[in-house]
């Protein structure tokens, strides 16, 4: 169980620097003037505007999902302090309502694993959520992510 606890402190701490950071670059994406990093230039016909508000939208997912691990790590942390190993499931299955992310997570819904390798492909993601806090890698996901959505229209 100690390894359990340790995975939910370092989601926490990572948690805390996806908020820490994210504030900052929402609020330069946010402004009228759009000083953020270098300009962005699309060598696709990619209007600005949508270039913003898709990073807007993944920065704002980002820190909604940062707030949400560290609302719920003070419940699983009491569930896992007041259960076994026989007992975890079953009671983060109770609690599912009040710690749906993590709950998903910890029950194999979100990654297909369950557990603590749930717990380790979370960090995972968060991990590339904080790599998404360097300016120059969230515009080129953002173009990235554009393309993408063009390409699958495209296909339709």
């Amino acid at each position: 169980m100690e390894h359990i606890t340790n995975d939910i402190s370092v989601l926490k701490k990572t948690s805390v620097e996806i908020a820490r950071r994210m504030l900052p670059v929402m609020k330069r994406i946010q402004d009228k003037d759009r000083h953020l990093g270098k300009p962005v230039y699309v060598a696709q016909k990619t209007n600005k505007e949508i270039i913003f508000k898709e990073m807007e939208n993944i920065v704002s997912n980002a820190i909604s999902d940062a707030n949400q691990i560290i609302n719920e790590i003070q419940i699983v942390a009491k569930i896992i302090k007041d259960s076994n190993r026989e007992t975890l499931d079953d009671n983060i299955h109770e609690h599912i309502n009040q710690i749906p992310l993590l709950g998903e997570v910890w029950l194999g819904d979100t990654y297909g694993v369950s557990g603590h390798e749930g717990l380790k492909r979370l960090k995972e993601s968060l991990d590339e959520d904080l790599k998404m806090t360097d300016e120059k890698v969230l515009i080129a996901n953002t173009i990235r992510m554009i393309q993408i959505k063009k390409n699958e229209s495209k296909k339709r």
